[in-house]
């Protein structure tokens, strides 16, 4: 945690190579959104969407997700910075 803060990546290591977690910074004023997100929140072009702090994951497969932590991930030892 202290090295996601430090805004380093972060992975463990019984994952895939090209995996790792981030520490996206947040949107605290706002930034105007795009289509998608307009779409998803009901917002116009011009309203500021605001958003706060989350975990993102690279996945095997290249694509990113909203990550949560797990117990055994918490728990584990095998972290290291990527």
């Amino acid at each position: 945690l202290v090295k996601l803060k430090e805004g380093k990546r972060v992975k463990r290591a019984v994952w895939d190579d090209n995996q790792f977690i981030v520490l996206q910074k947040a949107y605290p004023d706002g930034i105007f959104p795009n289509e998608q997100t307009q779409k998803a929140w009901d917002l116009t072009p011009d309203e500021l969407f605001r958003c706060m702090p989350y975990f993102q994951i690279k996945n095997a497969d290249g694509s990113h997700s909203m990550y949560q932590f797990t117990n055994d991930d918490i728990i584990s030892s095998d972290w290291s910075v990527n």
